[in-house]
């Protein structure tokens, strides 16, 4: 690779084996200057060994390759090419690469278009009865993580006091965050990185109503629009929840998150954080487009259901 550049590799280091200096070592490069690819040669690993690697990669959003002739039933998606004559295999955490992603974007830029004007009498409805309650500001920017680790702001609209609100918006963000840690203390009924408060003091009439039918979540279309969100994926959480992942939950960041998704119309409210990320790998590692049709078909009467308040 050092002697043929045309190939389009810059070799950063190279080691014998994946030991924890080694790991220490990449993590540090890593943090200097982003690394795009882990190339494993060694026949003889352990198969521990290549799992470690696999999970460092995974959480660190790093496409991990290996020489063909090393295993072959880690993941479902496999892209086989070769590098100066070499077969190379490809360990894709998702189909959603190359023309897959392209595909979701576009039916992502349409769909959100086409949805932001049929449901522009509900946006309008919605942000007049928020500003009619409480006031400005009628838009909630939640801080979030999606696509390969990157912060973003969630659109929604206010459903809280605007005392109990967190972020850059609001004054009181800082005793508004200390409540809130009082109240998942005292009320949380979700065990795991995410947390749901029961019975929440600090939502007001018609944030309630809104929650009830998801219409709060409306102003995501314009999120999915710019390409922060998806129609159709994981759900984003927030930078505190998702410090608390373990290092097979951030597979979930190889795809954009989604306004909905597998694990919303089989019952969200009701599922353990585990079962939800093992939703939302199977749709990532399986995605088609009959499958982000099925979903977003099923959304609605999903809706409908009685949902509770968080």
């Amino acid at each position: 690779l050092k002697d043929r550049r045309g190939l389009g590799y810059f070799v950063r280091a190279t080691y014998p084996r994946f030991t924890d200096h080694t790991q220490k070592e990449i993590e540090e490069q890593h943090t200097q200057e982003r690394i795009d690819e882990i190339l494993f040669t060694n026949p003889k690993a352990r198969e521990e060994e290549v799992l470690e690697i696999v999970e460092f990669c995974t959480e660190r959003q790093i496409t991990f390759k290996y020489s063909a002739d090393l295993f072959s039933t880690y993941v479902v998606n496999m892209d086989v090419s070769s590098i100066a004559g070499i077969p190379i295999i490809e360990m894709k955490r998702t189909r959603l690469d190359g023309w897959g992603r392209i595909t979701k974007r576009l039916a992502d830029f349409f769909g959100s278009i086409f949805l932001i004007i049929l449901t522009s009498p509900l946006l309008f409805l919605s942000a007049l009865a928020v500003l009619a309650e409480t006031g400005r500001p009628v838009l909630f920017k939640n801080k979030r993580v999606g696509y390969k680790g990157e912060r973003f702001n969630t659109l929604k609209f206010r459903t809280m006091k605007q005392e109990y609100c967190i972020g850059d918006q609001f004054k009181h963000s800082a005793t508004a965050l200390e409540f809130e840690e009082k109240l998942i203390k005292e009320k949380n009924t979700k065990k795991g990185p995410v947390y749901k408060i029961k019975d929440d003091p600090r939502v007001t009439r018609v944030g309630q109503f809104l929650r009830r039918f998801s219409l709060d979540e409306l102003p995501q279309f314009f999120n999915v629009l710019g390409g922060s969100m998806s129609l159709v994926g994981p759900r984003p959480h927030q930078p505190r929840e998702v410090e608390q992942y373990e290092r097979h939950h951030k597979v979930v960041h190889a795809i954009r998150p989604g306004v909905t998704g597998l694990a919303q119309i089989s019952g969200r409210s009701d599922l353990s954080f585990e079962e939800e990320i093992r939703l939302d790998t199977f749709y990532l590692e399986h995605w088609t487009v009959l499958m982000d049709v099925i979903i977003i078909l099923k959304t609605p009467f999903i809706l409908f259901r009685k949902r509770r308040a968080l």
